[in-house]
């Protein structure tokens, strides 16, 4: 058999579906029936919609089609008094049962168009995801919508490495001549080898260099900007931390909102309309708990300002915190 649709994407769960009607079909109602599947993705859906007391629906299912067959199938042989065991075994590893259903598969492709099945088009929203030289059109899924974060992703480092190329051009360019623009020895490298006119790469060369030349500056716009724009020990170990399953979920939420600059402080509360100042509640507090006095305007409550020694009400704790960073960097006695 054939399946179609493929107008709205082609994955390996549509066909094998499909291959688990064509098996039902054929097994007769008398009789118990053993399915053994390759693929766990498939055996997984069809159990969450024939479970009971779940909460599993077929509106949002991109093969619902298929999926009503089957459980209609596996019904009637339910109501006949027959059990349907679905098995998984693993693929290509000489059983020859399986290795005739994949010479089947390759057999259907072959059968022309006028006799595919599950071809209705859906009123589902198409995508095309380009890769390079390649496109793959699909409805949406979460390949789709990971390829959406990735480009939003690249799009938002693109802008903080181009942060970083306008200081690397100020700094470093011009920054003895910067009156008669004049460009320094490294200006005059950059502009003979036309390495700035890549822009996919100029602003990740200007931020390695800005960073490890320490100026005393971030790169880009925010010291913690320039952390997670280091390849290797920033963004990659963030991300196995927050596919840590072990992590409760609220200290991951906290994380994302401080990388995201969402926390809500009381700069980004006023940023939301919740609160007229941003000025920081703990410091405040600290200095009411002492019986002191404020002279002048409170510091604006940012993640920043709340995570160092300079908040009152926080020093005591990340002080405590630092010194205990510092036991376990330190090599022991």
């Amino acid at each position: 058999m054939r399946v179609g649709r493929e107008d709205e994407g082609t994955s390996s769960n549509k066909p094998e579906l499909g291959g688990v009607v064509l098996a039902l079909q054929s097994a007769a109602l008398s009789e118990d029936a053993l399915l053994l599947c390759d693929n766990e993705a498939v055996l997984r859906v069809i159990r969450k919609l024939v479970g009971q007391g779940g909460k599993a629906t077929l509106a949002t299912a991109p093969d619902a089609d298929i999926l009503r067959e089957i459980i209609c199938l596996l019904t009637q042989r339910v109501r006949a008094g027959r059990a349907t065991f679905l098995i998984k075994v693993k693929s290509h590893r000489g059983e020859p049962i399986n290795e005739r259903a994949d010479n089947l598969a390759e057999e259907g492709r072959t059968i022309s168009d006028d006799d595919k099945r599950w071809d209705d088009r859906t009123d589902r929203m198409t995508f095309e995801v380009r890769k390079w030289d390649t496109a793959v059109r699909s409805v949406w899924t979460n390949s789709v919508r990971n390829a959406f974060r990735k480009q939003a992703g690249w799009v938002k480092l693109q802008k903080v490495r181009a942060t970083a190329a306008t200081h690397w051009t100020v700094r470093v360019w011009y920054r003895h001549n910067q009156r008669w623009l004049q460009s320094s020895k490294e200006g005059a490298e950059a502009s003979k080898s036309g390495s700035f006119k890549n822009e996919s790469q100029w602003g990740k060369k200007c931020f390695e260099d800005l960073d490890q030349r320490r100026m005393g500056r971030p790169a880009t716009s925010t010291w913690s900007t320039d952390f997670l724009l280091r390849e290797g020990f920033s963004r990659e170990e963030i991300g196995k931390w927050l596919k840590n399953k072990s992590i409760p979920w609220q200290r991951q939420r906290r994380l994302l909102q401080v990388v995201t600059g969402t926390f809500p402080c009381g700069q980004q509360l006023v940023k939301y309309g919740y609160k007229e100042r941003a000025e920081c509640t703990l410091c405040k507090k600290a200095h009411e708990e002492s019986e002191g006095s404020w002279k002048g305007e409170l510091p604006k409550e940012t993640i920043g300002y709340i995570q160092s020694a300079g908040c009152l009400g926080q020093k005591e704790v990340v002080t405590a915190a630092h010194n205990a960073c510092i036991r376990e960097l330190l090599p022991g006695d």
